[in-house]
């Protein structure tokens, strides 16, 4: 969420997309995706816009391992 609290951004890595193809066919044909879609119809809008954006990695970037405290330099 922004400062303005009106713009939320989410990101997520896959290892291409392929794979993030994959994740999406396999999560639209639960039974939990079909009863949220199905849930979403009766109610307001909950936003004005959507977009996807996505990206590819330009270079050779590995994140190291680490413990849930640490951060990575990328």
């Amino acid at each position: 969420m922004n400062s303005s609290k009106n713009k939320v951004t989410a990101i997520w890595a896959f290892e291409n997309y392929n794979h993030y193809e994959d994740i999406e066919r396999k999560i639209r044909k639960t039974k939990m995706h079909k009863e949220a879609k199905k849930r979403k119809k009766e109610l307001p809008e909950l936003f004005i816009s959507s977009s996807q954006e996505f990206w590819e990695m330009t270079g050779d970037y590995k994140e190291k391992e680490r413990n849930s405290s640490e951060t990575v330099d990328i």
